[in-house]
């Protein structure tokens, strides 16, 4: 397991599930501040049961909604979705840098696959959920890891580093 993001006592009794700092290959679809839609491919540096944080070129407005789905290597399996309202901003710090986002889930669960997750996280609903906002993937055990990225359930995921390069 990923080790949980430092939290003050009262920052975690306010969080609905624990944070992992953790580096998922993302692609994130949406529409811009400037009206434009945008198709990226990001990675995440915190993710939780109910959301998560990722880092973009694009900016979004607050409580924009936009579609985040994890990239699968393996061609049979069915890519995950999710939609999630933009809740978070950080600004760049410098010109060129990314923006960083907080999204949460409009459907909580483990989106992300993660195997060896905290005991607060529950598993994604697949059941009564529309197609278009997520897609089937069976529970599949942690299947390697090599060079720093770990394949879980067919996706690739990198923890710690600075992510896809």
């Amino acid at each position: 397991m990923a080790d949980p993001v430092t939290q003050t006592a009262s920052d975690v009794l306010k969080r609905r599930s624990t944070r992992l700092s953790r580096i998922v290959p993302l692609r994130v679809t949406g529409v811009d501040a400037l009206g434009r839609s945008f198709d990226e491919h990001t990675w995440t540096s915190i993710i939780s049961c109910h959301g998560g944080r990722y880092q973009s070129k694009y900016y979004v407005f607050t409580n924009e909604w936009v579609t985040l789905e994890i990239p699968c290597v393996e061609p049979a399996r069915a890519q995950r979705r999710v939609r999630g309202r933009v809740t978070w901003i950080q600004r760049p710090r410098e010109t060129g840098d990314p923006f960083h986002f907080g999204v949460e889930f409009e459907i909580a669960g483990n989106f992300w696959g993660v195997s060896s997750c905290p005991p607060d996280w529950f598993p994604f609903p697949l059941e009564g959920a529309s197609p278009e906002r997520l897609a089937p993937w069976p529970e599949a055990p942690m299947v390697r890891s090599v060079e720093g990225h770990t394949f879980v359930r067919g996706c690739r995921t990198r923890e710690g580093g600075r992510g896809p390069q």
